[in-house]
């Protein structure tokens, strides 16, 4: 005898069948890279397979979005960007010891947030090499990962007392407040006169002070000097200033996008001249400034 329920519970039945098969999209969180392991919302261990994707690379604590059909995951998004240590970034994306390695991950154009120094880097190759397509490095400068000029390396110093200048010599006394972007890794300084940039890359360089009252005129120079301290490549001329008789004079000069190799210096000289810098009569005013910042790596021009 026919249950007069049988075609209710055989309409039921195809449903289910209908609804097993239908996609399902559900957020989840990457709990392991090797293999992928992604854990979904709502599940109280990850999956126990590794699932699929279609967004490479991925890093542990992702989020990630994920369709579901026939017991089957897929990551089809992450709602992240790419950010972590400078070794979750090695752990990802390897540490490349060939020239064709190095090819192949500066061609992919990533970047990355390292959250150990808090600026964006994407990884380059030195130009020239066989298969690069990605813009490349100038001579001299090594494949690595380098600051995108997002927040990057920087580097200000201020004197806290007055200094003598004469001719030919180099302004002193920079160094009584140093703050740095980037640390020893990035800045390092030569005595109290130099800068020093450690990271390769296109630099703002400026200075400023303040020259004592009195009559003549000073003139200096914004330099850069080579990384053995005994050339100077480019320097900023004409920063002539006129002493006031009855006032402070504000001097300054800036030498913009300026490429620096590791280890290149910048600084001030006093190109003629007999006075006092750095001077102020007023305690909460700043005397002067002397820095450097990143713009962008050492790539090729176009």
């Amino acid at each position: 005898m026919t249950n007069i329920l049988d075609p209710v519970l055989a309409q039921i039945g195809k449903l289910w069948a209908r609804v097993d098969v239908m996609p399902a999209v559900r957020w989840g969180t990457v709990t392991d890279t090797t293999p992928l392991a992604v854990q979904l919302d709502g599940d109280a261990a990850p999956l126990p397979f590794p699932p699929a994707s279609a967004i490479f690379p991925l890093r542990e604590g992702a989020r990630v979005l994920c369709v579901e059909q026939n017991r089957r995951v897929t990551v089809i998004s992450a709602d992240v960007a790419l950010r972590g240590t400078t070794a979750q970034r090695d752990a990802t994306f390897g540490v490349p010891s060939t020239d064709p390695e190095r090819v192949s991950l500066a061609n992919r154009k990533i970047t990355w947030f390292n959250t150990d120094l808090g600026w964006e880097e994407g990884y380059y190759a030195p130009s020239g090499l066989s298969g690069l397509t990605a813009k490349g490095l100038v001579a001299g400068v090594s494949a690595s990962w380098y600051p995108t000029g997002l927040d990057g390396p920087e580097m200000t110093m201020e004197p806290t007392a007055a200094a003598a200048a004469s001719s030919g010599n180099n302004l002193t006394g920079w160094t009584g407040n140093v703050w740095r972007r980037g640390g020893a890794a990035a800045f390092d300084i030569n005595g109290t006169y130099q800068g020093i940039c450690k990271i390769p890359g296109y630099y703002d360089l400026r200075f400023w002070t303040t020259q004592q009252n009195g009559s003549g005129t000073a003139n200096y120079f914004l330099r850069h000097v080579n990384a053995a301290g005994n050339a100077v490549p480019r320097f900023q001329d004409g920063l002539a200033y006129t002493l006031v008789s009855t006032m402070l004079t504000y001097v300054h000069g800036d030498l913009p996008h300026e490429l620096m190799l590791a280890g290149d210096r910048f600084d001030t000289v006093c190109q003629s001249g007999a006075l006092s810098v750095h001077v102020t009569a007023q305690a909460a005013a700043v005397r002067g400034q002397m820095g450097a910042r990143y713009r962008g790596p050492a790539l090729v021009t176009d």
